[in-house]
């Protein structure tokens, strides 16, 4: 018994070793495939491409700059903090959504469905929320308590019929009726 364990950890360590040496593979080994090397050299392709659009486009955008005039770099850059300033609202009136919804009992992944636009909006928006929310579970708590309504018997509905130690009701109706 002694021996064959040792043996299965034997091999186990053999095989162990044979995965790593095989997934050690250099870089020149790799691209000595042609189907790797033709994969490669798309995604290096792709990734150089990307790199120069958009070191195009930061360069575009430093010729508009400069192109424009004192006025309108004091209009972009209102504009530009205007909407960083409307960022950071949206960011304080969303971690305040999640503790307000921690502290109601509700979810706080419920903060997603919220609309950050104003105060007014994320007032409405965690009102309409919490209160469809809280509805949806009253009525599926009402519904799992309510359960099943048990079928009556002797309807012609296929309902089973109850039986007693004494037999069915219809038996003891019949065994103690009173003949006339």
């Amino acid at each position: 018994m002694e021996e064959i364990k040792e043996e299965v950890k034997t091999q186990a360590a053999e095989s162990d070793q044979e995965t790593q040496q095989a997934s050690t593979v250099t870089l020149e080994e790799f691209l000595a495939s042609p189907e790797y090397k033709a994969a490669y050299d798309t995604a290096v392709s792709a990734a150089v491409e990307q790199a120069l659009a958009q070191q195009k486009a930061a360069a575009e955008e430093e010729k508009r700059v400069a192109s424009l005039s004192d006025q309108e770099k004091a209009a972009e850059r209102e504009k530009a903090l205007a909407e960083r300033e409307a960022r950071l609202a949206a960011a304080e009136l969303k971690a305040g959504a999640v503790s307000k919804l921690a502290g109601a009992g509700l979810p706080a992944e419920l903060a997603e469905c919220l609309s950050y636009g104003s105060k007014e909006d994320y007032e409405q928006s965690y009102t309409a929320v919490s209160t469809a929310f809280e509805k949806a579970v009253q009525t599926a708590v009402n519904d799992r308590l309510r359960g099943k309504t048990p079928p009556i018997a002797g309807q012609g509905d296929g309902a089973k019929t109850v039986r007693t130690p004494m037999g069915t009701f219809a038996e003891i109706i019949n065994k103690n009726k009173v003949s006339r």
